[in-house]
């Protein structure tokens, strides 16, 4: 499947605690992930702290630059675009709102700054784009001159949002957009984000550790461990009928806000494996309540299971037939294969 984004064979490391006596070690935060998005889809990307959501949300942003891989914005490259050209086609809204705002600048001039480095575009302009789009987001016309420091949490992310859209870009990367927030207010900002979805046929990547958001706003789901992808498919599969099991662990460990539900119980054995030296095979593994001989010496390739990719040794013989991969699949499967 082509899409308005993709992510091909990716693949970022980094150099990490080195000093005159000990070699710096390689990080492996994303280790094979490809993956295509539709335009006008929102897809989301859960896992554990540290598992590679955040560098793979600023990688497609073009902050970090990949080791291997690549991704494209519309069919071309990332690399390729002029910094303004991309910017005012991909725009991230990040997870703290206060940190992400300079507090010395008006409401108006933090939303008016990717106009400006844009360029080309009359003062009066600007004022009607910033004017029309505080309007979009719910932000009343006497905030203008605010500052950051006076509004609440829930209204400098309605600031961030409207910076992020006020060039109509075409994909939005929201890296935990309402983590910071109260619920009350989570709720109106997801309504929002979902509205602004509809109205300006925005494509969303969407990272979150909050299953419960992520099953109100996406499409599709992708799972991914250790800066794998473990399971992509529609939300409605992965987050209600997940296959990998460490998606069911993911899923069984998470509150369900119900009367007379207990906290859930401790799911996972050992701790997070340190990404420096990743364990051979399947990663997952050493944590695996199902693991088999096979998952400690050679990684899974993706497998077909209904409409999702699932890369996991117990779907060898039981997946669809492989002529009904998607290409998308047959990328994950190659990307696995490390």
């Amino acid at each position: 499947m082509s899409g308005i984004l993709e992510v091909q064979e990716l693949r970022v490391q980094f150099k990490v605690g080195g000093s005159l006596l000990a070699k710096p070690r390689t990080l492996h935060a994303i280790n094979g992930v490809s993956l295509s998005v539709a335009r006008g889809e929102v897809l989301s990307i859960v896992g554990e702290s540290g598992c590679g959501k955040s560098t793979l949300a600023r990688t497609m942003l073009g902050i970090e630059t990949p080791t291997y891989g690549r991704v494209l914005l519309e069919g071309r490259p990332i690399g390729d675009y002029r910094r303004a050209d991309l910017a005012a086609k991909i725009q991230p809204i990040f997870q703290d709102p206060y940190s992400s705002l300079n507090p010395r600048k008006t409401v108006h001039d933090l939303i008016a700054m990717p106009l400006l480095v844009r360029g080309g575009m009359a003062r009066r302009e600007i004022s009607r784009l910033v004017t029309d789009t505080m309007e979009l987001v719910g932000l009343p016309r006497r905030m203008m001159h605010s500052y950051p420091s006076a509004m609440s949490g829930g209204q400098r992310q309605r600031v961030a949002i409207a910076r992020a859209i006020v060039t109509r870009p075409e994909v939005i990367i929201c890296d935990e957009p309402t983590s910071a927030l109260d619920v009350s207010v989570q709720a109106q900002i997801l309504n929002l984000l979902d509205d602004l979805r509809r109205q300006l046929n925005l494509t969303y990547i969407f990272i979150s550790h909050d299953l419960s958001v992520v099953n109100h706003i996406s499409d599709r789901v992708a799972v991914i461990y250790l800066g794998r992808i473990v399971e992509i498919g529609p939300v409605e599969d992965v987050l209600h009928n997940p296959r990998h099991p460490y998606t069911r662990r993911l899923r069984a460990s998470t509150l369900e806000p119900e009367r007379g539900v207990r906290l859930p119980k401790p799911v996972f054995q050992g701790g997070f494996p340190d990404p420096t030296n990743p364990p051979a095979g399947c990663h997952y593994h050493p944590r695996c309540s199902e693991a088999m001989p096979v998952c400690q010496t050679a990684a899974p390739g993706a497998l077909r299971v209904g409409h999702s990719t699932v890369a996991c040794h117990m779907f060898t013989g039981l997946a669809d037939d492989d002529e009904d991969l998607n290409p998308e699949s047959a990328q994950i499967a190659a990307g696995q294969e490390t």
